[in-house]
């Protein structure tokens, strides 16, 4: 059985291009995003609209951000903004698009570069194939812009099943996606770091998720990236660093459990689809607290905090929520 759930095509007959946004986040990247917004700016689709949001930086990438909005002169329709505080990346997310009124949105970070072609090339795919969400290969770069090549060495065979299954997830940095990932599901939730993760989901439940093979993008991996597997350094930051990933897949999850009951209110001609998806993400969680790679790094002093994960109370909410909902549970 399928489990494209499939609410709406983005593909539509148009008598324009659709409307675009491109949204920069940036937090303490003062070394890196004087490039990020020349490729912002640099963009060759119009109409454009571009937003260069920091998350209330302590060093400078607010203001290279201003003084480089305020000497562009182009077509583009740019304008800055700042968190009055450090908010996180999924509020800071949730803002930025809801100031945003058009169609699909392009997004990238403040250490990466667009190449300038960038949303024409995912424009033209967005048209061709009415996906909800596309994301593109890239140039992997590293901390001092050194070319590494290729991020995705092979073409992606990428469809919505997978997608739903937690079997593959799209590029953060190279991501875009229509609006109705917000509009129907609302605002991710605030404890959500691996925003990919959720966006892709929401759109595989509505519609296509398509993978563009063009490097669209010039990558930078940092030893701070969030896709990079930590090292821990010690028993103790092994400890430390275990219950980070943990609390973060567990909070993608929820947050995947929380998009499921959205969409069931508004499909429940789809609950068995929506049965078996739900299944699959408990038994991630599931898998992912028995991982033996996990359990070695572990202190073993430390099990009786992984096993009381295995009952963390927004995940156990929201699954008996939802498998009651579905008729699983009384």
């Amino acid at each position: 059985m399928s489990m494209g759930l499939g609410l709406r095509s983005a593909a539509r007959e148009m008598g324009s291009p659709p409307s675009f946004a491109f949204a920069l986040f940036a937090y303490n990247q003062e070394g890196y995003v004087r490039a990020a917004v020349e490729g912002a700016l640099s963009q060759t689709y119009s109409p454009l609209e571009i937003i260069l949001s920091d998350d209330c930086s302590s060093d400078r990438t607010f203001q290279i951000m201003q003084e480089m909005a305020a000497a562009y002169v182009g077509p583009h329709s740019v304008r800055c903004r700042r968190s009055s505080v450090n908010s996180g990346l999924a509020r800071h997310i949730n803002d930025v698009v809801s100031e945003i009124n058009a169609e699909y949105v392009c997004v990238a970070a403040g250490d990466d570069q667009s190449m300038p072609s960038r949303v024409e090339h995912l424009a033209a795919e967005f048209r061709r194939t009415g996906a909800i969400s596309i994301f593109s290969n890239c140039i992997a770069i590293d901390e001092s812009g050194r070319e590494m090549g290729s991020y995705y060495r092979k073409c992606l065979d990428v469809d919505r099943d997978q997608v739903l299954r937690n079997k593959i997830g799209v590029l953060g940095a190279s991501h875009a996606f229509h609006m109705d990932v917000f509009r129907v599901f609302g605002p991710l939730r605030a404890d959500v770091v691996f925003e990919d993760l959720a966006l892709a989901f929401r759109a595989a439940l509505l519609g296509d998720v398509r993978y563009l093979d063009r490097e669209l993008i010039r990558y930078r991996l940092t030893s701070g990236s969030l896709g990079r597997s930590p090292v821990a350094s010690s028993l103790k930051d092994s400890h430390k660093s275990i219950s980070r990933r943990l609390n973060r897949a567990i909070a993608s999850h929820t947050n995947q459990l929380n998009d499921l009951l959205t969409f069931e209110s508004l499909h429940s001609d789809r609950r068995s689809e929506c049965r078996e998806i739900a299944i699959g993400v408990a038994d991630l969680i599931s898998r992912l607290l028995r991982d033996e790679r996990l359990m070695s790094e572990f202190p073993r002093y430390s099990l009786k905090t992984l096993a009381k994960l295995t009952l963390h109370v927004r995940f156990r909410l929201v699954l008996k929520s939802l498998l009651c909902r579905l008729g699983i549970l009384p």
